[in-house]
């Protein structure tokens, strides 16, 4: 609260961060340097891209902190670029599930 012109206290509305769903794939031809490891395919196949389903905080109305390029399918984006906010942060605190250039938020 502060105190308004009559001296009378005055809340202060404040936002709180909300917690964003971002379901990563990373892709098989990504470059193998920057993968993480990746646990061998199940018996039976199923070698495909690994997944991995992030959740993480940021202020309402705000970006994640990615810039991104569309695929055909526009229920999938492909990372450019890291910037920073919560992706950065996330990769900071999860390294071995870091969010990198090539992966596609789906």
């Amino acid at each position: 609260a502060q105190p308004g012109e009559d001296g009378v206290d005055v809340p202060v509305p404040v936002e709180k961060p909300v917690e964003v769903p971002v379901p990563v794939e990373r892709p098989v031809r990504a470059p193998v340097e920057a993968l993480a490891p990746v646990d061998p395919a199940p018996a039976g196949g199923g070698g495909g891209p690994q997944k991995l389903d992030l959740v993480m905080s940021k202020p309402q109305g705000a970006g994640i902190g990615v810039d991104t390029v569309g695929l055909r399918d526009p229920a999938r984006i492909e990372v450019r670029r890291v910037r920073e906010g919560p992706v950065r942060r996330w990769n900071a605190a999860n390294p071995g599930d870091a969010v990198r250039e090539g992966d596609v938020i789906t």
